[in-house]
């Protein structure tokens, strides 16, 4: 049996506080999956403030032995303990407010599935010009009809581009490695060199890499290091990028961050420690919002997971989540009970009887 209490430094905003580190958070982001993966493990995240009293470090031991129930954050001599609440969020209707056709959309990981469904509900439902970024470069227009041939990977993503603009989608395609901070400043001068401005940006780039997912212990560096390259270190070159410019953005990060996941562990860090990004960008008067997505099913007459979202649901959240940029930093998606997930994957997961 094993009793981990991880104590860290600002990882959480508590009372309109700011996250000052997302290392911290990307640690408690790891803690469910170390769990879960470890039967017997209670993993207790434990956050205290920088200013720390002098009466702290009895209060930090007594975290060791009460009962779990999920992430604490100690703030001078109170306790705060994570829950969560259903947030109306505004209709779907109200995103015409802030991305009125004819609007130029900025996305990352534009290529991937969640990528396509989403440049095709703006480019067609909202009558948005986009600008699909992809870290793997596409064959040049005029041999799309040729590759449109194959099955692999470039071929189905030519033949959903082809589909786009046969429905009269205005695009243009950007290779650009969000890593890359030249690469994402390119990217953004080209998108209002060709269409005068920007008036939404969407950061939905992450892997799919084997390196980096398996039992978290296992994961090599580099495996670990393209979830942070794509999410976090992504962001903070896009907003670099956009410093001065008053440009909503809606990021892609993941349920994982708060519930963990067999082989999830370094893509749960790494969304945690967005969400904290985003939080510390907007406290410095950016207009971000994170919404922890669940998972988006295939549609096509796949069957759905438990917990898929179909996709007019996650198209319709999307939409509501854009609505909401300037009231809601960071929500959180869950397609089913939310308490009842978190006491089952994250309270339950290493609850054991230390008697």
């Amino acid at each position: 049996k094993v009793n981990l209490l991880a104590v860290t430094e600002c990882a959480y905003s508590v009372s309109a506080e700011t996250p000052f580190s997302p290392e911290a958070a990307a640690l408690h982001g790891m803690l469910p999956t170390v769990a879960q993966e470890n039967p017997g493990w209670v993993c207790r995240p434990v956050d205290i403030a920088r200013d720390i009293g002098s009466g702290i470090a009895p209060l930090i031991a007594r975290e060791a032995v009460v009962d779990f129930a999920g992430p604490v954050a100690l703030r001078g001599t109170t306790r705060w303990v994570r829950h969560y609440q259903p947030l109306p969020l505004p209709p779907a209707s109200a995103v015409k407010d802030v991305i009125p056709t004819g609007s130029v959309v900025l996305m990352t990981g534009a290529l991937g599935y969640v990528g396509l469904v989403l440049a095709r509900h703006l480019g067609i439902s909202h009558g948005c010009r986009l600008v699909l970024c992809s870290r793997t470069p596409l064959p040049p227009r005029d041999q799309w009809d040729t590759e449109a041939q194959g099955s692999n990977t470039t071929a189905h993503r030519v033949r959903a581009l082809r589909d786009l603009a046969d429905a009269g989608v205005v695009f243009e395609v950007a290779t650009a490695d969000v890593a890359d901070a030249d690469a994402v400043q390119q990217a953004v001068r080209a998108a209002v060199d060709v269409f005068g401005s920007i008036d939404l940006v969407v950061h939905a780039a992450g892997i799919s890499d084997p390196r980096g997912f398996g039992p978290a212990h296992l994961v090599c560096d580099e495996g670990v290091g393209m979830h942070f390259d794509a999410k976090t270190r992504g962001f903070a070159n896009i907003d670099r990028a956009l410093a001065g410019c008053d440009v909503p953005g809606v990021v892609f990060s993941s349920l994982s961050a708060t519930l963990g996941g067999l082989s999830l562990g370094p893509y749960a860090a790494s969304n945690a420690a967005l969400d904290a990004e985003v939080l510390r960008s907007r406290a410095a008067g950016r207009r971000w919002a994170s919404v922890q997505w669940d998972t988006w099913g295939k549609g096509d007459g796949v069957e759905p997971g438990e917990f898929d979202m179909r996709l007019d649901q996650a198209t319709e959240l999307f939409d509501r989540a854009v609505a909401g940029i300037d009231d809601v930093p960071l929500s959180v998606v869950s397609t089913g009970d939310l308490d009842a997930r978190v006491q089952q994957w994250v309270i339950e997961a290493g609850g054991i009887d230390l008697g």
